[in-house]
């Protein structure tokens, strides 16, 4: 019996099973679990972007949405503010949920989107601590500001359509509520020498109208040539120059309308000053009686002469660092020459009308008989 034709055809039927296997071993190691196509297509949904009460940005509502083929893991959310002409009217600050803040741009977590979905940001939003650089409390409102925001979308995983994961929104809305109220602010003097850190007193008040929650104020600081801020707050912008900075009340200073309060603002005295710095409130709304809202920022530096003596506005005199001496205590100083010089005078004058008096005394006579 010839097996000859057999072996060939057994011969021909595995090189045809190894190369099948060969072929499925190479898909499963080079084809991976999913398709080529799989991924995230990312893009924000949103109408507005707003500034308003608490000198917050806000965009609001905010959505997400994923028309990938990926769940989209690591979802990052970047604001860049972008000026329309001029700097920037506002600035971003630390204070909110997100990270990497700086004056014009932060980047925020977001929660997964699953593929095909849209889904709404926790709490309908987001909203990034912002101050004005320059702001106008009693402008009209609401008002378009000269900037808009870029807001962009990124995963971990890779993105289908880059074009779409940013959208410019349209100028940023100033929607600041407007009502004039009636703020006052008040200053101490204080001394100390070079190197010194002194603590400036100032006190706030709410003068009305009556009723709280009078909304939030703006605080503008600056400083005398010579000295420096120590310490950074919450709710607080410098600007570039280091010897300015605006402040919010929903910030650094939780006002109690119902009675003047007193802070402290710490003051590093880096060399000799000269001049007085100041201190403006001011409601966002304006304010009825704006001639007690700047006070002024007195620093006397040991050894160092002023030329003017110089009260803060909101002080009295007896609240001045030149207060005058306790009774009983000797008096000196420039005062204490003129009286004895006048004293000293008067002292010489008397002796020569005491010397001419003796020289020319009448002698009276008795008629003789």
């Amino acid at each position: 019996m010839n097996l000859r034709p057999q072996r060939r055809t057994a011969q021909r039927l595995l090189t045809s099973l190894a190369a099948l296997s060969l072929v499925t071993l190479g898909n499963a190691m080079f084809a991976g679990p999913a398709s080529a196509a799989d991924g995230v297509d990312l893009h924000p949904v949103f109408s507005d972007v707003k500034f308003g009460a608490g000198s917050t940005v806000v965009i609001e509502p905010l959505k997400l949405k994923n028309a990938g083929t990926a769940k989209a893991t690591g979802v990052v959310l970047t604001l860049e503010l972008v000026s329309e002409s001029g700097p920037a009217p506002l600035r971003f600050v630390a204070g909110s949920d997100c990270t990497d803040v700086s004056a014009t741009r932060v980047r925020c977590p977001m929660p997964d989107v699953p593929a095909g979905a849209t889904i709404d940001v926790q709490y309908g939003g987001v909203y990034i601590k912002s101050l004005e650089t320059n702001p106008v409390p009693g402008s009209p409102n609401p008002t378009s500001m000269p900037a808009h925001v870029k807001v962009g979308l990124s995963a971990a995983e890779p993105e289908l359509n880059p074009a779409d994961n940013t959208v410019d929104s349209p100028k940023i809305l100033r929607t600041v509520k407007v009502g004039a109220r009636d703020w006052s602010i008040a200053t101490q003097p204080v001394s100390g020498k070079v190197g010194d850190v002194v603590d400036v007193p100032i006190t706030v008040d709410y003068k009305g109208p009556g009723g709280i929650g009078q909304g939030e104020t703006v605080t503008h600081f600056v400083l005398p040539d010579g000295a420096e801020f120590v310490e950074q707050l919450q709710g607080c912008a410098d600007a570039p120059s280091g010897v300015e900075r605006v402040c919010t009340s929903t910030g650094f200073l939780e006002q109690p309308y119902d009675r003047p309060y007193t802070y402290r603002l710490r003051i590093k005295i880096v060399k000799a000053i000269v001049a007085d710095g100041k201190v403006h409130i001011e409601g966002m709304g304006g304010d009825l009686k704006p001639a007690d809202n700047t006070a002024k920022i007195v620093i006397n530096v040991d050894g160092v002469v002023r030329p003017t003596a110089s009260i803060p506005t909101g002080t009295s005199a007896t609240a001045s660092h030149s207060a005058a001496p306790a009774p009983g205590l000797p008096v000196t100083g420039d005062k204490t020459t003129i009286v004895a010089a006048t004293g000293a005078a008067v002292l010489i004058v008397g002796a020569v009308l005491l010397v001419l008096g003796r020289r020319r005394r009448v002698r009276l006579e008795l008629p003789r008989d």
